[in-house]
């Protein structure tokens, strides 16, 4: 969950670089619902971190969890 984070911080930092002087908001697509994390804690803590920037809209596309037969 940390390298998570601090991929998300370096993402957002590098866009945050490239529009400072932007006059609405970017807007941010979190994709979750697979692998081995806990998605259905961190997504709503990741989404209200880049919120509270003021920088980002943001959405939620949560993917099917997909079952192999």
């Amino acid at each position: 969950m940390n390298r998570l984070i601090l991929c998300l911080a370096v993402m957002v930092s590098m866009i945050c670089v490239g529009s400072v002087n932007a006059a609405e908001k970017l807007k941010a697509l979190i994709v979750d619902g697979q692998n081995n994390h806990d998605w259905k804690a961190t997504t709503p803590v990741m989404k209200k971190q880049l919120e509270d920037s003021e920088l980002l809209t943001v959405d939620v596309a949560t993917s099917p969890i997909i079952r192999p037969r």
